[in-house]
């Protein structure tokens, strides 16, 4: 597979990051950075967010104080069989390498992958989770805060009452028709909303077809 490019562009002082992929039709992006100056330690963590990279390669946007820290960029994206986890790290932008005096490339530090049917084996397992149980895994940070994101899409769907709520109806009349077809029976109200969530976004973000998501909730 072509290597993605994470790259900064603008003024020194005010740089805007770009994720260039032309492949990816969406991307979740976060960051991590420490700094430590006169002994004291400061962190930078946001959130990851998805971004929807048909309408903009725009990711961040970082000023100098940012660049002090040594940063860490995930960004992940998703094919028809895997999802890919890349780093990229910048150590107080010595690594940066200049493209032009406007543009930097910051170095891809590593890349990890997962099938699709492992984070569907993973969202299936724990049909009635709220939070990711990340106790019982043992993934590095950038991954381990990939399924927390995935579970916390989860719960949100979940909360906003898939079945009534107008702007799943296409999908919730899908899903039913889909536990109809296939004969399906959940033990409570709860864990078939909760699964309609999870359904929700392995067909959103994976693509999954329903045959493979009958095997999945069936196998649990």
């Amino acid at each position: 597979m072509d290597k993605p490019k994470l790259v900064l562009k603008g003024e020194m002082h005010n740089k805007s990051l770009h994720f260039n992929d032309t492949n990816a039709p969406w991307c979740v992006y976060y960051k991590q950075g420490t700094m430590s100056e006169d002994g004291y330690v400061s962190t930078i963590f946001d959130e990851p967010e998805t971004f929807d990279l048909k309408e903009s390669s725009h990711l961040d946007d970082l000023d100098i104080i940012d660049l002090d820290f040594l940063l860490d960029f995930f960004v992940l994206t998703s094919d028809d069989t895997k999802t890919y986890i890349f780093q990229y790290t910048s150590r107080k932008f010595f690594n940066i390498e200049e493209i032009n005096p406007s543009t930097f490339e910051i170095p891809l530090e590593s890349i990890h992958y997962f099938t699709n049917e492992d984070i569907l084996d993973i969202l299936f397992y724990h049909p009635d989770d709220i939070n990711f149980p990340s106790d019982m895994y043992d993934f590095p940070y950038g991954i381990n805060e990939f399924f927390k994101y995935l579970f916390d899409l989860k719960t949100s769907v979940y909360k906003t009452s898939i079945f009534e709520n107008p702007q799943y109806q296409p999908f919730s009349d899908a899903f039913l028709k889909f536990m109809k077809e296939y004969n399906i029976e959940l033990d409570s109200s709860k864990e078939t909303e909760m699964t309609a969530a999870s359904v929700f976004i392995v067909r959103k973000y994976f693509n999954t077809d329903w045959k493979a998501i009958y095997s999945h909730i069936s196998n649990r």
